[in-house]
């Protein structure tokens, strides 16, 4: 009688097989990926951070909304939401060659030496959100 187990060598490139497979199923999922900001802004001055976003992968330009998180994610993260008391616009930059960022801007100067923003991203198939807090230098003397 033939045994139906696989041999060792067998199930581990079974195993391998699997996790490429599932691995490509996500593709789209694990090229979006908030990473960390930059911040090019001290006290004082209006707010400028930029957060890579990785590669669009087979997600279009169009397909993606970028802004600040729902009340309900600031609190998850134990923030106060009517904390940020300036106005924050949100903008998807893409290069040529489909590299995303997350751009975050103010009109107003920023008076404090800390900032939390909560950033969420949004396309068909998935929604990422992640808590920053940007601390800024003090102007120049």
């Amino acid at each position: 009688m033939r045994s139906s187990r696989l041999p060792g060598a067998s199930r581990a490139g079974l195993r391998a097989l699997m996790l490429m497979a599932a691995l490509l199923a996500t593709g789209t999922v694990q090229a979006l990926s908030l990473g960390n900001a930059s911040l090019q802004s001290r006290v004082g001055e209006p707010l400028r951070v930029s957060i890579p976003l990785g590669s669009l992968g087979a997600v279009t330009q169009e397909e993606i909304i970028v802004g600040r998180a729902p009340e309900a994610d600031y609190a998850r993260f134990g923030i106060d939401p009517a904390a940020l008391a300036t106005a924050l616009r949100f903008e998807l930059l893409v290069d040529k060659r489909g590299n995303a960022s997350v751009e975050v801007r103010s009109d107003k100067p920023l008076s404090e030496p800390f900032i939390d923003v909560v950033v969420e991203v949004r396309w068909p198939t998935g929604r990422l959100v992640r808590e920053y807090t940007l601390l800024l230098d003090l102007p120049p003397r």
